[in-house]
């Protein structure tokens, strides 16, 4: 998998990119100032990891208030998206905890990274009804 995984740097008047291409993936990572190109990509992949966290939990939140509707027959409609094809949202925080805890550096980690892990993993664990000590719950809602 990493071999075909291509990395330049780019370094302009202004400012650094990193130009990451992964098959069909293409990613331009402007590059902080005084720091080295691998601890600009850990942030911005922090960075990344923490927003989707966010847009997540919204998600979950949004799913669990349709099924309220549903349970009360309030909802009339169902919205339907062919593209999006999640099998299951608590699979999907299981995997993308797995990767992070796999793939992220020992430092990113330490800096907030295991935190995210720990709330991705949390979530999984709320959606699926399994149970969550009240500290895990209240990680989880912050």
């Amino acid at each position: 998998m990493i071999s075909k995984l291509h990395v330049k740097t780019i370094i302009g008047a202004a400012s650094a990119y990193a130009g990451i291409s992964f098959g069909s993936i293409s990613l331009d990572v402007r590059l902080q100032p005084g720091r080295s190109a691998a601890a600009s990509l850990r942030q911005w992949s922090l960075d990344e990891l923490k927003q989707a966290n966010r847009r997540i939990h919204r998600a979950m939140i949004a799913i669990t208030a349709a099924k309220a509707l549903d349970a009360t027959c309030a909802g009339a409609t169902h919205a339907v998206d062919e593209d999006a094809s999640v099998e299951s949202a608590a699979d999907l925080l299981d995997r993308l905890a797995g990767f992070a805890s796999t793939y992220a550096s020992a430092s990113a980690m330490d800096s907030g990274g295991q935190a995210l892990v720990d709330k991705a993993r949390s979530m999984a664990m709320l959606l699926r009804g399994d149970p969550v000590d009240a500290d895990e719950a209240q990680a989880v809602s912050s």
